[in-house]
């Protein structure tokens, strides 16, 4: 909820007021939360920071390859001033990124097995479900980057983005930092 927080702050102040979707971005911040830190949890036997740190910096690397691909793969159909105007992104754009944010699932579910050594189905499944969350409820914007005509050739925006992302992991690891430090995490009391 902090992430969520800090993050509609972030937009408010650099790109647009999206106050009234704080409860849809709190419900879609809590599914992906929960599927990182249940993922997580399976992956790894003993939480530590380092190993938190570099589980997130996996999932925003993704994110990351997700914006640069759409810029370099599409070409834009909405200014973005169009784009802020109108609210929500139209659903002509959801349905051209959608087939890039599928691919990045199936990519990011395999690299994520193959980098964390996943032994089973079950950590296999965790791994899919985290990255099939993420990139559904929050890869669908990132995935439209490269439709919308941005000044700069729209790195720009993969550079903002990259720095919104970053905030919430910032976040994240004070939260688990701040958990680690009373010994919760490693006696199993809260999960990562």
């Amino acid at each position: 909820m902090v992430s969520v927080l800090a993050f509609t702050l972030a937009h408010q102040l650099f790109i647009n007021n999206i106050w009234l979707s704080f409860p849809i971005m709190a419900a879609a911040g809590a599914a992906c939360g929960a599927g990182l830190g249940w993922s997580y949890g399976l992956m790894f036997e003993r939480p530590t920071l380092s190993s938190w740190l570099a589980y997130n910096l996996f999932y925003d690397a993704a994110f990351l390859l997700l914006a640069a691909a759409s810029v370099m793969i599409f070409e834009p159909v909405i200014s973005m001033a169009a784009l802020l105007a109108g609210g929500p992104p139209p659903p002509e754009l959801t349905a051209r990124g959608f087939p890039l944010v599928m691919v990045f699932i199936v990519l990011t579910s395999l690299t994520a097995a193959w980098l964390f050594r996943a032994r089973g189905r079950v950590q296999l499944a965790a791994l899919l479900l985290a990255s099939t969350l993420l990139m559904l409820l929050l890869g669908m914007n990132v995935a439209i980057i490269g439709l919308v005509g941005i000044p700069g050739q729209g790195w720009w925006m993969v550079a903002e983005f990259f720095g919104y992302i970053l905030l919430l992991d910032a976040v994240f690891l004070a939260v688990f930092a701040l958990l680690e430090r009373k010994g919760l995490a490693a006696e199993g009391v809260v999960s990562p």
